[in-house]
């Protein structure tokens, strides 16, 4: 048998890292999010990156259409 790896992941690890990077975002400003295509210039910053065991680098969007207006619009263009 051989070595199988017991954690779940969203789509991928590389997904699933876009989508922490812009929950933490939209952690942080939930009314008026970070501004329209700013995911881009926010997710390679220390405080949102995510290090990985693969090579990760940063999209132009989270990769997932909700998630991308809570984080760069906020509640008000969600």
């Amino acid at each position: 048998m051989g070595l199988a790896s017991e954690e779940k992941h969203i789509f991928s690890v590389v997904h699933e890292s876009h989508y922490l990077s812009a929950y933490k975002m939209f952690l942080d400003n939930p009314i008026t999010g970070i501004g329209i295509n700013n995911f881009k210039y926010l997710c390679n910053s220390d405080e949102y990156y995510k290090k990985l065991m693969v090579n990760y680098d940063c999209a132009s969007h989270p990769h997932n259409i909700y998630i991308q207006w809570l984080t760069e619009g906020g509640i008000i263009v969600f």
